[in-house]
């Protein structure tokens, strides 16, 4: 495996993850990218690309809960602000 195959991989990854989680275009084919992770599993690298992406979703989730957090929090002061007005 040539020394920064599994950075370079990683990034192009996450990358298009962030891209699908933000509703934007991803910049490779689906194709390529299934490559990649194709590459990884033959270089027996897919445990750590597994962990990485738990890590992801997990980074994912933490801010969705925050968005969803603030909106409630948002609402509530906007029915409070009826309810006194």
């Amino acid at each position: 495996m040539p020394e920064d195959f599994l950075e370079h991989s990683w990034a192009r990854l996450r990358k298009a993850c962030e891209a699908v989680h933000e509703m934007e275009p991803v910049e490779e084919s689906y194709e390529r990218l299934y490559k990649c992770v194709e590459d990884l599993c033959a270089f027996k690298v897919s445990d750590v690309v597994y962990e990485r992406l738990r890590a992801l979703l997990r980074e994912v989730r933490l801010v969705v809960f925050r968005f969803h957090w603030l909106f409630a929090v948002v609402c509530l002061f906007v029915v409070i602000g009826r309810l006194k007005g």
